[in-house]
């Protein structure tokens, strides 16, 4: 949260030749306002802050566009903000919702990677009040709350309309919007089991879904349909699965529920398994490291030729080597060629048939 502040800020200070009156902070619990935050998601899966904006709503603000509202400046990277009279914003005060409103989102310089949206809303959750995100490309309408977070992970891929600027946008409503089906995940989750990966999740309002579609990827952004478990069928709302036949390597799962038309009602989040391909006894030490300072251990391994990979988290290489085994135990320092910057990184381990691990280091 320091972070989106820290934009915030910067936004402002940018923009103080065009507005005279400076946004004072208001972030008290008493506070009735909007954040939004877009993460990229890392290789890693962690998610690293890219841009962000901020809504806050009262009866003594305007909802004309005036020095308490902040412009957006177009950064190198991802850009997210706040589209209103064709222009974009960062922050925005506008009078408390009264019946309908809706916040226009506008999305630039996406990647083809994956990322998370996180809504941080603060005293929205006022009697008969729902509030959801539509997704233009998916054809969703995820409810979000009112009162807390909610996050909502999406892709990017080579299919233009996926990074369409107006994908997603927030509508509040007095009355349950026409389509909504209010199918809730309550958690899912996927963990390995020797070679396969259980998957478990719990879901509420499941009266409109037909099936819950399992589906998998070995990328985290093309999922394909393998499976599906019957909607209903539960005295508690829990249901599993067991994937049989995981992927050596990454693995990514998403449960979809599906109405009686074949349609989409709600994805849950997607779940990462790295499954383990027979590299068991390689390690690193110490962790965290230095640049200096990073030692892989291989141990009763097939002997042979095996590559090793540095990658931090956009995938870009620190060290690429190999490296010749011949049984037993070998101690290998781990030297790359230039200053590692502080961040999680990953080591790539591949065999010469073609095993592969990979593991988590911190600089």
């Amino acid at each position: 949260m320091k972070n989106f502040y820290l934009l915030t800020l910067i936004g402002l200070f940018s923009f103080n030749s065009v507005f005279s009156s400076p946004i004072p902070d208001n972030t008290s619990t008493d506070a009735i306002q909007l954040v939004t935050n877009l993460y990229a998601m890392a290789s890693s899966g962690s998610p690293v802050l890219v841009d962000g904006t901020l809504t806050q709503y009262s009866t003594n603000y305007s909802n004309n566009l005036d020095s308490y509202d902040a412009r957006k400046m177009t950064n190198p990277g991802e850009n997210w903000g706040m589209l209103r009279n064709n222009a974009v914003y960062i922050v925005e005060r506008r009078r408390v919702i009264e019946g309908q409103d809706s916040v226009f989102f506008k999305m630039w310089n996406m990647r083809e990677i994956n990322y998370r949206l996180e809504l941080i809303t603060n005293n929205l959750n006022f009697p008969g009040r729902t509030g959801i995100l539509e997704d233009k490309y998916l054809k969703t309408s995820t409810p979000i709350s009112l009162n807390g977070n909610t996050e909502i992970d999406f892709a990017i891929t080579n299919d233009a309309a996926s990074s369409a600027t107006d994908r997603f946008r927030i509508i509040f409503s007095n009355i349950t919007p026409k389509g909504l089906l209010p199918v809730d995940f309550v958690y899912s989750n996927a963990v390995q089991n020797n070679r396969s990966v259980d998957l478990s999740w719990q879901a509420e309002n499941t009266s409109q879904a037909n099936i819950f579609s399992i589906q998998k990827s070995t990328d985290g952004i093309h999922f394909q349909s393998t499976n599906s478990v019957k909607a209903g069928n539960t005295d508690n709302n829990q249901y599993r699965f067991t994937d049989e036949t995981p992927a050596n390597g990454e693995n990514y799962y998403r449960i979809c529920s599906v109405d009686n038309t074949g349609k989409i009602i709600m994805s849950s989040n997607i779940m990462k398994v790295n499954v383990e391909t027979g590299l068991e006894d390689i390690s690193i030490y110490p962790n965290p490291a230095t640049s200096g300072n990073l030692n892989l251990r291989i141990g009763n391994q097939q002997a042979g030729e095996y590559n090793i990979r540095l990658l931090n988290s956009f995938g870009q290489g620190f060290m690429d080597k190999k490296i010749q085994y011949n049984g037993g135990t070998l101690i290998e320092k781990i030297q790359p060629s230039q200053k590692i910057p502080p961040g999680i990184y990953q080591l790539e381990i591949k065999s010469q048939d073609g095993k592969r691990k990979t593991l988590s280091v911190v600089f």
